[in-house]
Protein backbone atom coordinates (compact mmCIF):
# COMPACT_ATOMS: atom_id res chain seq x y z
CA UNK A 1 0.00 0.00 0.00
CA UNK A 2 1.55 3.65 -1.19
CA UNK A 3 1.10 5.46 1.90
CA UNK A 4 1.77 9.50 1.27
CA UNK A 5 -0.24 12.41 2.82
CA UNK A 6 -1.40 14.15 0.27
CA UNK A 7 -1.72 18.03 1.22
CA UNK A 8 -3.19 19.55 -2.15
CA UNK A 9 -6.36 18.52 -3.84
CA UNK A 10 -3.67 17.28 -7.46
CA UNK A 11 -0.81 15.26 -5.62
CA UNK A 12 1.48 13.72 -8.43
CA UNK A 13 3.44 10.41 -8.10
CA UNK A 14 5.92 10.15 -10.56
CA UNK A 15 7.72 6.92 -11.86
CA UNK A 16 11.55 6.69 -10.63
CA UNK A 17 11.67 3.74 -13.61
CA UNK A 18 10.51 4.21 -16.87
CA UNK A 19 7.57 1.86 -17.91
CA UNK A 20 8.49 -0.91 -20.01
CA UNK A 21 6.81 -1.22 -22.98
CA UNK A 22 4.43 -4.57 -23.59
CA UNK A 23 5.45 -5.66 -20.14
CA UNK A 24 2.81 -7.68 -19.05
CA UNK A 25 2.54 -5.58 -15.63
CA UNK A 26 1.71 -2.25 -18.00
CA UNK A 27 0.07 -3.35 -21.14
CA UNK A 28 -1.46 0.22 -23.08
CA UNK A 29 -5.20 0.72 -21.66
CA UNK A 30 -6.71 2.80 -19.17
CA UNK A 31 -6.43 2.02 -15.20
CA UNK A 32 -8.50 2.95 -12.04
CA UNK A 33 -7.54 3.65 -8.80
CA UNK A 34 -9.50 3.70 -5.75
CA UNK A 35 -8.65 5.95 -2.75
CA UNK A 36 -9.59 6.21 1.14
CA UNK A 37 -8.24 9.21 3.51
CA UNK A 38 -9.40 10.03 6.66
CA UNK A 39 -12.53 8.29 5.86
CA UNK A 40 -13.38 10.11 2.46
CA UNK A 41 -13.00 7.71 -0.51
CA UNK A 42 -12.32 8.51 -4.23
CA UNK A 43 -11.46 7.33 -7.45
CA UNK A 44 -10.10 7.86 -10.39
CA UNK A 45 -8.79 6.16 -13.75
CA UNK A 46 -5.64 7.18 -16.07
CA UNK A 47 -4.44 5.72 -19.52
CA UNK A 48 -1.24 4.15 -20.39
CA UNK A 49 -0.59 5.32 -24.05
CA UNK A 50 2.49 4.30 -26.29
CA UNK A 51 4.18 7.72 -27.38
CA UNK A 52 6.70 5.85 -29.35
CA UNK A 53 9.51 6.94 -26.79
CA UNK A 54 12.10 4.89 -25.65
CA UNK A 55 12.67 4.36 -22.20
CA UNK A 56 16.05 2.60 -20.96
CA UNK A 57 16.94 0.92 -18.01
CA UNK A 58 18.30 3.23 -15.07
CA UNK A 59 21.42 1.20 -14.50
CA UNK A 60 22.22 1.20 -18.74
CA UNK A 61 23.35 4.58 -18.36
CA UNK A 62 25.70 4.23 -14.85
CA UNK A 63 27.70 1.43 -17.05
CA UNK A 64 27.98 4.02 -20.22
CA UNK A 65 29.36 6.68 -17.57
CA UNK A 66 31.89 4.20 -16.56
CA UNK A 67 32.74 3.26 -20.06
CA UNK A 68 33.15 6.80 -20.75
CA UNK A 69 35.54 7.33 -18.42
CA UNK A 70 37.58 4.05 -19.00
CA UNK A 71 36.19 2.49 -15.84
CA UNK A 72 35.02 -0.38 -17.76
CA UNK A 73 36.26 -1.52 -21.17
CA UNK A 74 33.86 -1.76 -24.60
CA UNK A 75 33.72 -5.37 -24.87
CA UNK A 76 31.77 -5.07 -20.84
CA UNK A 77 29.98 -1.87 -21.82
CA UNK A 78 29.04 -4.30 -25.13
CA UNK A 79 27.52 -7.12 -23.07
CA UNK A 80 24.87 -4.24 -21.60
CA UNK A 81 24.02 -3.70 -25.39
CA UNK A 82 23.60 -7.12 -26.33
CA UNK A 83 21.44 -7.88 -23.13
CA UNK A 84 18.75 -5.08 -24.32
CA UNK A 85 19.14 -6.26 -27.77
CA UNK A 86 17.76 -9.97 -26.75
CA UNK A 87 15.69 -8.32 -23.86
CA UNK A 88 13.98 -6.41 -26.79
CA UNK A 89 14.19 -3.42 -25.05
CA UNK A 90 15.91 -1.97 -27.86
CA UNK A 91 14.80 -3.47 -30.87
CA UNK A 92 17.63 -3.97 -33.72
CA UNK A 93 16.35 -4.80 -37.82
CA UNK A 94 17.36 -7.91 -39.24
CA UNK A 95 21.30 -8.32 -40.40
CA UNK A 96 22.93 -11.08 -41.88
CA UNK A 97 25.39 -12.58 -39.29
CA UNK A 98 28.88 -11.60 -39.98
CA UNK A 99 30.68 -15.06 -39.39
CA UNK A 100 33.60 -14.25 -38.62
CA UNK A 101 32.48 -12.02 -35.74
CA UNK A 102 32.91 -13.69 -31.88
CA UNK A 103 32.06 -10.76 -30.34
CA UNK A 104 30.37 -7.35 -30.15
CA UNK A 105 32.36 -4.47 -31.20
CA UNK A 106 32.20 -1.17 -30.44
CA UNK A 107 34.40 1.29 -31.58
CA UNK A 108 35.94 3.37 -29.35
CA UNK A 109 34.24 7.13 -30.68
CA UNK A 110 31.13 5.63 -30.31
CA UNK A 111 31.70 6.89 -26.77
CA UNK A 112 30.63 10.25 -27.42
CA UNK A 113 26.94 9.17 -28.04
CA UNK A 114 27.31 7.53 -24.69
CA UNK A 115 29.00 10.47 -22.99
CA UNK A 116 26.16 12.83 -24.56
CA UNK A 117 23.26 10.65 -23.13
CA UNK A 118 24.97 9.87 -19.70
CA UNK A 119 25.27 13.61 -19.61
CA UNK A 120 21.52 13.94 -20.64
CA UNK A 121 22.76 16.05 -23.83
CA UNK A 122 20.86 13.58 -25.45
CA UNK A 123 17.58 11.48 -24.80
CA UNK A 124 17.10 7.64 -24.59
CA UNK A 125 15.02 7.45 -27.91
CA UNK A 126 17.85 9.89 -29.54
CA UNK A 127 20.62 7.44 -28.21
CA UNK A 128 18.86 4.40 -28.65
CA UNK A 129 18.17 5.49 -32.41
CA UNK A 130 22.05 5.85 -32.87
CA UNK A 131 22.78 2.20 -31.36
CA UNK A 132 20.40 1.05 -34.10
CA UNK A 133 21.94 3.18 -36.77
CA UNK A 134 24.82 1.88 -35.87
CA UNK A 135 24.04 -1.53 -35.61
CA UNK A 136 21.71 -1.78 -38.98
CA UNK A 137 24.96 -0.45 -40.74
CA UNK A 138 27.67 -2.55 -39.48
CA UNK A 139 29.77 0.13 -37.23
CA UNK A 140 28.72 -1.96 -34.36
CA UNK A 141 28.81 -5.76 -34.49
CA UNK A 142 26.73 -7.56 -32.69
CA UNK A 143 27.50 -11.39 -31.84
CA UNK A 144 24.12 -12.73 -33.22
CA UNK A 145 24.75 -16.15 -32.40
CA UNK A 146 23.51 -15.07 -29.18
CA UNK A 147 20.51 -12.80 -30.29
Amino acid sequence: MFQTPISQEYTEFPSPFPIESGSPVWLTGTYGLEFEYSGAKSSTQFTLEDAGKIGLPFWIKDLAKMWVTDRITANDFSVAIEYMINAEIIKIPYTEADSDASATTIPEWVKNNAGWWAVGAINDTEFTLALQYLIKTGIITVNLSQV
